[in-house]
């Protein structure tokens, strides 16, 4: 008992706990839209999932580079999800792409190279004069752009063709 209660006093954050139950929902919710796939319920869209895949690596590295331990644990498990997704989708899911999407990716690789330089190339950002916030504000713009862009290809094709994903995965 003396154990146990030694390890329940151990310090574990707010966040590491919300960490971890965010994992474990990213899981269960990944697991049963991927299910679905594999049923022939839903037709992923391959190009949606390759944005939300992109932001989430950009997420990922940044996350490694501040070590941030919580965020790296939940980035690591949408990373993973994704991935699998992305593999199903490529012979279960939706691959017609359009010239918007084609637009969007387009834009989303432009911008992760401008992330991947601004963080990464500090004599560029020198010849800039950007300050440690711009870059931040760079990185974040940069992000959410890309998962933008993957969720407007997404929620686009679930309009216009509902009966192609799961209701209740998502």
């Amino acid at each position: 008992m003396d154990t146990l209660s030694s390890f329940l006093k151990t310090s574990i954050t707010f966040h590491e706990l919300a960490a971890i139950i965010s994992t474990i929902i990213i899981f269960v919710s990944s697991f049963r839209y991927m299910h679905s796939i594999i049923r022939g319920d839903t037709k992923p869209n391959l190009v949606g999932w390759l944005l939300y895949e992109l932001a989430t690596i950009c997420v990922l590295i940044s996350a490694y580079e501040l070590d941030s331990m919580s965020t790296i644990a939940a980035a690591l498990a949408y990373a993973i999800n994704q991935l699998l997704i992305i593999i199903l989708a490529f012979q279960y899911g939706y691959a017609k792409i359009n010239k918007v999407e084609v637009f969007y990716f387009t834009i989303s690789l432009f911008s992760l190279i401008i992330w991947a330089v601004f963080s990464h190339f500090p004599s560029i950002v020198g010849e800039f004069e950007l300050d440690p916030l711009r870059i931040a504000l760079i990185v974040l713009f940069t992000n959410t752009l890309i998962d933008c862009m993957g969720a407007v290809s997404i929620f686009t094709k679930l309009y216009k063709e509902p009966e192609t994903e799961d209701k209740w995965a998502w």
